[in-house]
């Protein structure tokens, strides 16, 4: 017959590396299969060069800064075809308002309708409890646009090297 406190102890000990196994793999649940990461970011892509292009259209002439940037990749210990969605997500939720709008007779959507769609895109590769974070816009019009453009290139660059690590032996240029 065991006795009462070894059996508690034994019970405590499961519970124990029960709950930290299924921390460490349920943690991995959520990230997408390398199949869907690859059309996510295919997709994301695809959405930033028509972004850039239809901002850069309708804003002529505005230059990227150096001041500006992006946290593109996630942790060292994460794969590195890993989009650190949950910082990114906020600036392009900051500078949505901030879009020109391109509907207007032309066949192109709206600016703001392609942040809707990266943002869902990104949601796709959020993590659960990842923390919110805001982005604070520059102050004047001007600032505000080449913040814009900074942001909207760097993101376009990280999806195409995320891309290459996802694809390889595909070439893009910018």
């Amino acid at each position: 017959m065991a006795s009462r406190t070894g059996s508690a102890r034994l019970t405590l000990f499961l519970l124990c590396c029960t709950g930290t196994w299924l921390a460490s793999h349920l943690t991995s649940i959520h990230e997408p299969p390398a199949a869907d990461r690859r059309k996510i970011i295919s997709m994301l892509e695809k959405l930033s060069w028509k972004l850039l292009e239809g901002y850069l259209a309708k804003e002529k002439g505005v230059q990227e800064t150096k001041r500006y940037s992006l946290p593109c990749s996630t942790a060292p210990s994460q794969p590195a075809d890993l989009v650190n969605s949950s910082a990114i997500m906020p600036y392009f939720q900051a500078i949505k308002p901030l879009l020109p709008d391109l509907a207007e007779g032309g066949t192109e959507p709206p600016l703001s309708r392609l942040v809707d769609e990266i943002i869902e895109q990104l949601d796709k590769l959020k993590a659960p409890h990842e923390p919110e974070t805001t982005v604070a816009l520059p102050p004047g019009n001007f600032q505000q646009k080449s913040f814009i453009v900074t942001i909207l290139k760097r993101f376009l660059k990280c999806m195409q090297v995320k891309s290459a690590l996802l694809n390889p032996g595909t070439q893009r240029v910018m």
